[in-house]
């Protein structure tokens, strides 16, 4: 899974640039909700600082989206 935005346009780059202050601010919960390629990465980048996030899915099922 590519994690390197450097090729993204500066406008597309705000979101996971969002969730690397996000996860500087050292939470200690997180509730995500399903949506798309940012909130995954969010999720990612939650897990690789020790949090766990509540998953949310949009049809009550098991939240894989974020695997």
């Amino acid at each position: 899974m590519r994690t390197d935005i450097s090729h993204l346009p500066a406008r597309k780059r705000a979101g996971f640039v969002r969730n690397g202050q996000i996860a500087r601010l050292q939470p200690v919960d997180a509730v995500v909700a399903e949506g798309t390629g940012v909130q995954s990465q969010l999720v990612r980048v939650l897990r690789s600082v020790g949090v766990q996030p509540m998953l949310l899915s949009l049809y009550d099922g098991p939240a894989h989206w974020a695997s």
